[in-house]
């Protein structure tokens, strides 16, 4: 139930091509990594996703990139 409550109220948005997440969303952040400690037997899947414009080149490169700026932002929580 914390998950999904979490969640549901929040989504990690980005800039157009964009990968730095919005410091707004720091809370947000602090939540999902307090989370992830306290229920360490769940798993959690982190996805990028990219806009329509661009190559799918670019789309695949700004999908990862983001993908891995959330990662990155929890693991420094």
């Amino acid at each position: 139930a914390a998950f999904a409550e979490t969640f549901k109220s929040t989504d990690i948005r980005f800039s157009l091509n964009g990968v730095a997440i919005d410091p707004a969303l720091d809370g947000f952040i602090d939540r999902v990594a307090a989370l992830t400690t306290r229920c360490a037997t769940y798993s959690l899947d982190i996805a990028g996703h990219a806009d329509s414009t661009g190559s799918f080149a670019i789309k695949l490169q700004t999908s990862l990139s983001r993908a891995i700026a959330v990662r990155d932002a929890l693991i420094a929580r």
